[in-house]
C-alpha cells in the first residue's frame, strides 16, 4: 500500500473520530460508532504494520528515555539526578503514556509529596511541600507560565497544557528561588516538550495518530502528531489534540451533572542546526478550554459528606492560552561552554460567566501577556562549574466585568474586573550558581539571586469609596542557596542543603477584587511586602542494579506570608477579606520512595509522605491571629504498584494502590470552605487500579485500564467534586 493511500485512509479515520468527540455519549449510537471507530482503527493499525514490514518501527521510548536520567531543571543544565543534593522526579513519555494521563496535575499524581486539588474537573492544582501552584513554579521549556494574576490558593492554569507534547516533566521539590526566582517556594515543576532527534535519513517524516476514551469520566480525546527532518540541519514536530469529557460519574453510581468541558489544543516546533555546536528553536502552541463549571459554587453541586453548595445558576470559565518563542543553544569555546537563550511571547485569557440565585448576570475575566527573555552561560572555572544569567519577565494586564440584568440589560461596568486594569508587573532577575568539587566525594553547590520587582496598576477601584485609584510599588529581594552532596559509596550518596525562596506580592494580592472562598469577597491591599522562607533538608539516596531509593526530610521556616484576613464588612452580601503580611510558622516533613527490580521482567515500587505544619492564622472573623494549620494539608498518604513486562517487552500489566488518611487538621480557612471542605475532617480512601499494555505490532500499542476498581466514591481533600467511580480507559497509537 503506497504512502498516498495510507495518509488519506488515516485522514478518513481522523475526520469521522473529531466529527463525534463533541458529544460521544449522548446517545447510544455515537457509543456504538465509537466502539466501531476503536475497532478500525486497530485493524487500521495492523494492516499498515504488515504493509511496511520492510520500514523498522522506532526505537522503544521507554529504553532511551530510561537508559540514561538525566534532570535539567535541579541546576538549570543536565545531570544525573542521582547526583543531585536535592529530592528529585521524573515522568518519561512512557510514563504519561502508561498512565493514560488526562491533565497535567493529574500526570503528577502518583509523585511523593504532591497532592492534586480539582476545584473541578477541568481545573487541577498540584500541592507541593503544601503549597500549591502560587507558591510553586511551572516552566514549560524553561519559561515561566506564573504570571501576576495567579490567584491565592488552587487555580485552573496548570491545567491549560496538553499532555500529549511533552517528551517528560521534571519535578524539584522545595525552594528554588535562586535559579527561578519569584514563587518558587514548593517546588518548580519543568514540562519539555517534544522535540526532533532522529535525523540519520536525510529526508524522513513519522506520524502518530492516538486516541484516549474513558467511561466514567465519559471523555474522549484524539491527537495527531507529525515530525520528521530535512537532513541534519532542519527538523520539527507538529501536533493537534482535541477533547471532550461528560458528567462525570462518582463512586456511588450517581453522575455529577455540569463537570463535563472540552478543550482543543495545537503546537508546532521546528529545529534549525547550522553547525554542530548551534541549534536554533521556534515553538508555538495553541491551548483553548471552553464551559469548565465550578459546580460547588452553583446550585449543580454535588454534596459529600455534609458539605454545602452554593446558589448560583451558572458558573463556568472558558480558558485561552498560547506561547511562542525562539530559543538558541550554543557550544562555546571562549569565555564560556554554552550558551542558551530564550524570548517568548505569553498568552492567558479567561472569561467567567454566572448567573446569580437572581437572575442577574456578570461575565468578567482578564486577559495577561507576558514577553519573556533569559539568557544564560555555562563555565567551567578555576572555582567550579559556573550557571550564570539574567532573566525579565513583562506582563500587560487588562481586565473587565459587566453586570446584567435578568433580561441582559447593562447594570453596571465595574473600574476593574477580578484584578486591575491597565496594569503591568515586571520581574528582573540575576543568578549565579557554583558546582564545587570538594575532593572526590564532596559536591558544594552554592548559588545566590537578587531580583527587582514593580507592579504599576492605574485602574483599580477603592473598596471603601468606590473611586479609581492607582498604585505602584518596587520589592527588591536577595537569595542564596548552599547544597551538600557526599558520595559515601558508589551506590547511595547522602544529600543536604538551605535554600531560600521568596514570593513578590503579584497584581492579585495587591488589586483583586472577586469572590475567593465560600461566602467570601476579597478587596485591594495596595501595602503587602514579599514573602520569605527558609528550607533545610537531608536525604539519603541510593541505586544499585535491582534496587533505587529515595528518602528525606524538610523542614520550612515561613516569614510574612500573605493571608487574607477579615475586616468585619459585607460586599455584596459576602464577608469581605483583606490580605496582610501576617503569616509566621512552618512545615515539615518526611518523603520517601523505593523501586525494586526483585526478578526478570518485575518491578514493585512505593511512595509515601507526611507532613505537618503550625502557622499563624486569622481563626474567626475578629482580626486575631492565633496559630494553626496550613490550608489544605495533605495527610498521610502514598501508593504501591507492581508491574510485569514481557520478556520481549510487548506486553506488560500492573496493578497498583494509592491511598490517603482522613484529614481532620484543618486550617480556620478550611473550617469555612464547607462546599469543598467536610466540616470534622475529609475522609481517606484507598483505590486500586489495574493497567496493561500490548504492543500489537511494530506499529501498533494498545493501553487499557480499569480504575478505582472498588468503585470508591471519594474526594481529594479541597476539591469542589467527587473522583470517578469504577472506571475503564482504552487507549491506541498508531504510527505511521
Amino acid at each position: 500500500m503506497n504512502a498516498l493511500t495510507k495518509h488519506s485512509r488515516f485522514l478518513a479515520i481522523r475526520f469521522l473520530s473529531i466529527k463525534f468527540l463533541r458529544h460521544p455519549f449522548r446517545s447510544f449510537s455515537n457509543r456504538a460508532i465509537f466502539s466501531t471507530l476503536f475497532a478500525f482503527s486497530i485493524l487500521t493499525g495492523a494492516v499498515s504494520a504488515q504493509d511496511e514490514s520492510s520500514k523498522e518501527a522506532p526505537a522503544t521510548e521507554e529504553k532511551s528515555s530510561r537508559s540514561n536520567p538525566v534532570v535539567v531543571t535541579a541546576r538549570r543544565r543536565a545531570a544525573d539526578p542521582f547526583d543531585e543534593p536535592i529530592t528529585a522526579s521524573i515522568l518519561h513519555r512512557i510514563d504519561l503514556d502508561h498512565k493514560l494521563a488526562r491533565t497535567i496535575p493529574e500526570a503528577l499524581r502518583d509523585v511523593p509529596g504532591v497532592m492534586i486539588q480539582k476545584t473541578s474537573h477541568g481545573q487541577g492544582s498540584p500541592y507541593l511541600r503544601g503549597f500549591t501552584s502560587f507558591r510553586t513554579v511551572l516552566l514549560i521549556d524553561g519559561i515561566r507560565l506564573n504570571h501576576s494574576v495567579f490567584r491565592s490558593g488552587p487555580n485552573q492554569y496548570w491545567a491549560t497544557v496538553d499532555p500529549g507534547t511533552l517528551e517528560r516533566i521534571e519535578v524539584v521539590k522545595g525552594p528554588t528561588s535562586v535559579l527561578y526566582g519569584s514563587d518558587a517556594i514548593g517546588g518548580t515543576v519543568q514540562l519539555l516538550s517534544r522535540k526532533r532527534t532522529d535525523f540519520e535519513l536525510d529526508l524522513d517524516w513519522d506520524g502518530v495518530f492516538s486516541s484516549r476514551a474513558s467511561e466514567a469520566e465519559r471523555s474522549v480525546q484524539a491527537r495527531n502528531r507529525f515530525e520528521g527532518n530535512v537532513g541534519t540541519q532542519f527538523g520539527y514536530v507538529a501536533g493537534y489534540s482535541f477533547r471532550h469529557s461528560g458528567d462525570v460519574r462518582q463512586g456511588s453510581g450517581s453522575v455529577q451533572d455540569m463537570t463535563g468541558y472540552w478543550e482543543q489544543a495545537g503546537d508546532i516546533k521546528l529545529q534549525f542546526r547550522p553547525n554542530p555546536e548551534t541549534e536554533i528553536t521556534f515553538a508555538h502552541q495553541e491551548f483553548d478550554q471552553n464551559d469548565v463549571w465550578r459546580t460547588h459554587k452553583t446550585v449543580q453541586g454535588s454534596p459529600f459528606h455534609g458539605t454545602s453548595f452554593g446558589s448560583d445558576r451558572m458558573r463556568k470559565f472558558d480558558q485561552d492560552r498560547s506561547l511562542t518563542y525562539v530559543q538558541v543553544n550554543h557550544e562555546g569555546q571562549r569565555f564560556y561552554d554554552r550558551l542558551r537563550a530564550s524570548l517568548s511571547f505569553h498568552f492567558q485569557g479567561e472569561e467567567e460567566k454566572r448567573i446569580r440565585s437572581n437572575g442577574n448576570r456578570i461575565r468578567q475575566g482578564f486577559e495577561v501577556r507576558t514577553t519573556g527573555l533569559w539568557l544564560q552561560l555555562e563555565s567551567d572555572s578555576p572555582i567550579g562549574v559556573l550557571t550564570y544569567g539574567i532573566d525579565w519577565y513583562h506582563d500587560q494586564v487588562d481586565s473587565f466585568r459587566r453586570d446584567f440584568d435578568t433580561l441582559g440589560g447593562l447594570t453596571s461596568k465595574r473600574i476593574q474586573g477580578p484584578v486591575a486594569d491597565e496594569a503591568t508587573y515586571d520581574t528582573f532577575g540575576l543568578f549565579i550558581q557554583d558546582e564545587i568539587d570538594l575532593g572526590d566525594r564532596l559536591l558544594l553547590i552554592l548559588g545566590t539571586r537578587y531580583t527587582q520587582v514593580w507592579a504599576d496598576a492605574n485602574e483599580v477601584s477603592d473598596p471603601v469609596t468606590g473611586n479609581e485609584i492607582s498604585l505602584s510599588k518596587t520589592w527588591p529581594s536577595f537569595v542564596g542557596s548552599a547544597r551538600l552532596l557526599y558520595r559515601a559509596h558508589e551506590n547511595w550518596h547522602l544529600f543536604g542543603g538551605l535554600n531560600q525562596g521568596f514570593r513578590a506580592p503579584n497584581l492579585s494580592d495587591l488589586t483583586r477584587f472577586d469572590s475567593s472562598r465560600s461566602g467570601e469577597t476579597e478587596t485591594p491591599s495596595p501595602n503587602l511586602d514579599p514573602e520569605y522562607y527558609l528550607t533545610s533538608e537531608i536525604g539519603l539516596k541510593t541505586r544499585h542494579d535491582s534496587l533505587e531509593t529515595q528518602v528525606g526530610y524538610y523542614y520550612t521556616r515561613i516569614w510574612d506570608m500573605i493571608l487574607r484576613s477579615p475586616t468585619g464588612n459585607l460586599v455584596d452580601g459576602d464577608s469581605e477579606v483583606t490580605k496582610s503580611n501576617a503569616g509566621d510558622g512552618f512545615v515539615h516533613g518526611v518523603e520517601a520512595e523505593i523501586a525494586w527490580n526483585f526478578a526478570p521482567g518485575w518491578r514493585m515500587a512505593g511512595q509515601a509522605s507526611w507532613q505537618e505544619s503550625l502557622v499563624e492564622q486569622f481563626s474567626t472573623s475578629d482580626p486575631v491571629l492565633s496559630k494553626d494549620n496550613l490550608d489544605r494539608m495533605q495527610p498521610l498518604s502514598g501508593g504501591l504498584s507492581l508491574r510485569w513486562t514481557s520478556p520481549k517487552k510487548k506486553g506488560w500489566a500492573e496493578v497498583s494502590a494509592r491511598f490517603a488518611r482522613r484529614q481532620n487538621r484543618l486550617s480556620p480557612r478550611d473550617e469555612l470552605d464547607t462546599d469543598r471542605i467536610v466540616r470534622k475532617g475529609t475522609p481517606g480512601y484507598g483505590v486500586v487500579d489495574l493497567r496493561g499494555g500490548w504492543k500489537a505490532t511494530k506499529n501498533l500499542t494498545v493501553t487499557g485500564a480499569i480504575e478505582n476498581l472498588t468503585d470508591a466514591n471519594y474526594r481529594i481533600l479541597g476539591s469542589g467534586q467527587q473522583e470517578p467511580g469504577i472506571n475503564a480507559l482504552i487507549g491506541i497509537e498508531i504510527r505511521y
